[in-house]
């Protein structure tokens, strides 16, 4: 019994197994190929989405950034013009109060006008 010979049953049938094998992984290596294609193909809309997400993110980021400096500068303007406002009006008051403090005994005696 020759194994190799081409009529051979044994032969044949091994070369058909064979065949369908092949064809078998070869379906399977194109449907993972185009499966792949698409999923890459997905993740990167999903990137160009997050990339104009993450631009619009930036753009509203900076909007705020602009406003609370803004608001920063605004308050402490506010804050040094009050600073000043209560320094001199401080300085009144002492002036005031030296005016109408009469000396007893080495001290002031601080008396409402």
């Amino acid at each position: 019994m020759n194994l190799f010979h081409p009529k051979n049953v044994l032969f044949q049938d091994s070369l058909w197994w064979s065949l369908k094998v092949l064809a078998f992984l070869t379906v399977c290596g194109l449907t993972w190929e185009i499966t792949r294609a698409m999923r890459i193909s997905r993740q990167r809309r999903v990137h160009h989405q997050n990339d104009e997400m993450i631009g619009s993110r930036k753009k509203q980021r900076l909007e705020l950034e602009t406003t609370v400096t803004e608001f920063y500068n605004n308050a402490r303007e506010i804050f040094r013009r009050l600073s000043i406002k209560h320094r001199e009006e401080r300085k009144q008051l002492v002036n005031q109060t030296k005016q109408t403090a009469r000396r007893y005994d080495g001290k002031y005696a601080w008396i409402k006008p």
